[in-house]
């Protein structure tokens, strides 16, 4: 009988965690990877700045909707790094749109000589 109350009770536990609702933290990681995804693929300064204000908007109501909420070690550990993704794929497009509008052809790292 034991034989097979180990793996009902894995399968159970695995089932649990399958359809549990994600923390504050891991939506909040969820919704920073989905605004870099989209940074990612703007074409103009203008899709990136609408992009920049929804994120903002969305992560004030996050805020307001868990007021005391309190990430994890290992939350706020990948949230930071999704940030730090968002913020470098932002100044890279930023960086790129600022070129082409100065109608500097060279790469925005290239120093010149």
């Amino acid at each position: 009988m034991k034989k097979f109350l180990v793996p009902i009770v894995a399968l159970a536990a695995l089932v649990l965690a399958a359809c549990s609702k994600p923390t504050p933290g891991e939506e909040a990681i969820e919704m920073i990877e989905e605004a870099t995804e989209k940074v990612e693929k703007v074409q103009t300064l203008e899709e990136l700045e609408a992009i920049g204000n929804d994120f903002e908007t969305k992560f004030d109501e996050m805020e307001k909707k868990y007021p005391d909420y309190k990430p994890s070690a290992d939350e706020e550990k990948k949230m930071d790094e999704a940030l730090e993704k968002f913020q470098e794929a932002c100044q890279k497009k930023a960086e790129e749109f600022v070129g082409n509008i100065l109608g500097d052809g060279d790469d925005p790292g290239e120093e010149e000589e």
